[in-house]
């Protein structure tokens, strides 16, 4: 059971982090987006969120517990998707996006319960179901998603989608053991999250908002260099530090704390790209601005086969 649901945690949070790329042209359309860096910033605050959940809920795990801290992140997963499903609009699907992606986190919290429950093997077993139901989640959020788009409206989906993160949050309270925290009187360092997390989407928004705000996109590149420089010399000194960074200056963590960034920058830039570029339909957009291949993911029901068809623009009829 214990194993079933670390494996359900992460087959949800990964469908989660992979539905929405899908989905990201439906959503422009829906709420008239008029630009690519509007959409997009809904996939960059669900991984801003979630680069706050790697940081925060394995230290949670550590001073309140793994039944706590699973019912939180479970918890933060049925609320991010109920709050568009309320709102319905962009800007309650960026709030809501930026409070899944915090509970997306929770796919790294069976690597501490596995482990502390199913004795020495548990360490083996923990990466096993990661890796596997990582793979399953990718696959189920991709499919699902283009199927979506098909069938349901995007209210409809987020009800779904909070109403499948419930059964996870019960079962999370009632299998997960509550075993005394690994660590006592320790600290969660949330401040230095929060300004990580804070500064960083500082320069993004600069980067993105370049050429639409012109001179004004300075500002907030320089609050966030600025943020960035006083965040590391607090940093330093914090006895809740975010990282180690004694672990950060051995050699081969660095190394691959940047091969993780590279793979990481890659893969999400092909994932928003392709599926934005083949799925928005040209004569939608302006003229000058016109992009895209118009395509859509549909079922054949003859070869039981996903195939993908070119949309009819219904504003040319």
């Amino acid at each position: 059971m214990l194993i079933a649901v670390g494996a359900l945690l992460v087959i949800l949070t990964n469908a989660i982090m992979f539905v929405l790329p899908p989905l990201l042209p439906i959503i422009q359309a829906e709420y008239g987006l008029t630009t690519v860096s509007a959409v997009m910033w809904i996939f960059t605050l669900l991984t801003l969120g979630g680069g706050a959940g790697y940081i925060l809920l394995p230290r949670l795990a550590d001073l309140s517990g793994d039944r706590n801290a699973s019912v939180f992140a479970s918890g933060c997963l049925a609320v991010g998707a109920l709050v568009p499903a309320v709102g319905d609009s962009y800007p309650a699907l960026l709030i809501g996006s930026t409070i899944m992606g915090f509970g997306s986190a929770a796919q790294l919290l069976p690597l501490g319960f596995l482990r502390r429950n199913l004795g020495e093997e548990g360490i083996i077993t923990a990466v096993r179901v990661l890796v596997v139901a990582s793979g399953i989640g990718i696959v189920v959020g991709m499919i699902g998603g283009g199927l979506i788009v098909e069938t349901l409206s995007l209210r409809t989906f987020f009800c779904i989608l909070a109403a499948a993160c419930v059964p996870t949050t019960i079962a999370s309270f009632a299998i997960v053991p509550h075993v005394p925290p690994a660590e006592s009187g320790g600290r969660i360092g949330l401040l230095g999250t929060v300004w990580l997390i804070t500064w960083v989407g500082a320069v993004l928004l600069t980067l993105t908002q370049g050429l639409v705000w012109g001179g004004a996109a300075v500002i907030p590149l320089i609050a966030g260099v600025v943020g960035g420089v006083l965040w590391m010399r607090v940093e330093r000194k914090s006895s809740a530090a975010v990282f180690d960074v004694v672990l950060l200056k051995l050699p081969l963590a660095t190394v691959a704390c940047l091969s993780m960034a590279v793979f990481g920058a890659v893969n999400a830039a092909f994932l928003l790209l392709l599926s934005s570029y083949s799925q928005v339909v040209p004569s939608s957009l302006p003229p000058e601005d016109a992009y895209g291949l118009g395509r859509t993911l549909a079922v054949d029901e003859n070869a039981g086969t996903f195939v993908s068809y070119a949309v009819e623009d219904t504003r040319s009829g």
